[in-house]
């Protein structure tokens, strides 16, 4: 098995693996990602392993403002990491986590952040295997677009709350 630098011929199998790794994203966006990922300047890099003439697994790294939990500063940033199910148990993740380590220290950082989705605990139990420490656990939330039709609303002439805010208007004038 070797690691190495990606490169465009191994296009076809990284986005194959990309969408694995990410199936609910769009695979069209993270298609189009990859060659502007390959011809990145030292601000990131994607490794992959190769056997047998084929793609086994791939890390992408990047470097961040800082990393959560680590000194104030740019930080390595395992973006993604992804290896083949049948060929897992074998070493390979962590010789591409070698491989991030080597390009991080070449580039004079010494903090090294990732993260994994709430439940996905085979990441988890591989990043505490590597050396990782859990920081903390987080879950993200949203709200449709509920604020944006309130704001309109309170901006229409037409609004009452909107009429008693004009100079001069009063709210027994509407």
């Amino acid at each position: 098995m070797a690691i190495r630098r990606a490169a465009p011929a191994d296009l076809p199998q990284l986005a194959r693996m990309r969408r694995r790794l990410l199936p609910d994203e769009d695979g069209k966006a993270l298609d189009r990602e990859l060659p502007a990922m390959l011809a990145a300047d030292e601000s990131c890099a994607v490794f992959v392993a190769e056997a047998e003439n084929a793609l086994s697994g791939f890390v992408e790294v990047g470097v961040r403002s800082h990393a959560e939990g680590g000194p104030d500063g740019p930080a390595a940033y395992i973006e993604g990491i992804w290896v083949e199910p049948e060929r897992r148990r074998r070493g390979i993740a962590g010789a591409l986590l070698a491989a991030v380590e080597a390009w991080a220290r070449d580039r004079g950082l010494a903090w090294l952040g990732s993260d994994a989705l709430i439940d996905n605990a085979l990441s988890h139990a591989w990043h505490e295997a590597a050396g990782f420490a859990e920081i903390e656990r987080l879950v993200r939330l949203r709200q449709a677009a509920r604020l944006t039709r309130q704001r309109a609303a309170r901006r229409s002439p037409s609004s009452p709350r909107s009429a008693s805010r004009r100079p001069g208007a009063s709210a027994s004038a509407a």
